[in-house]
């Protein structure tokens, strides 16, 4: 069994605290059904579900159907489907974008307070 990513150090980079705690239990390369990652992490049923589909529409995780022990529908088990490497450097890439477009911001803020002080130079003698 590998070890697992933390789920502080997923937070820290930015995913919601069910999020990172669904990714941290994946990473060890085990497939686990829903109930089992909600039992695990503490999590309720219904959030790790949410928590799951942003999972999925990421590209992260993927299910497959295992067979039924007995009667009702089969049940899906759940796995990371990337690298723990390859989601470090997807996380680190939007760190990265997100941390472009604050210096955008701050740069803007710059100029606008810099326009302001203009006229009123322009006024005092």
């Amino acid at each position: 069994m590998r070890n697992q990513l933390d789920s502080e150090l997923l937070i820290e980079l930015g995913l919601m605290e069910t999020t990172a705690a669904i990714v941290s239990y994946l990473s060890t390369g085990e497939s686990a059904s829903l109930r089992e990652i909600s039992s695990s992490t503490e999590i309720e049923l219904s959030r790790a579900a949410s928590g799951l589909r942003q999972c999925r529409f990421r590209g992260w995780v993927d299910s497959n159907e295992s067979p039924s022990l007995g009667r009702g529908r089969p049940s899906r088990r759940w796995s990371l489907i990337v690298s723990r490497l390859e989601l470090l450097h997807e996380l680190e890439s939007e760190i990265r974008q997100q941390h472009l477009i604050l210096n955008d911001s701050i740069r803007n803020v710059e100029r606008s307070l810099a326009n302001l002080r203009e006229p009123i130079r322009a006024i005092q003698p």
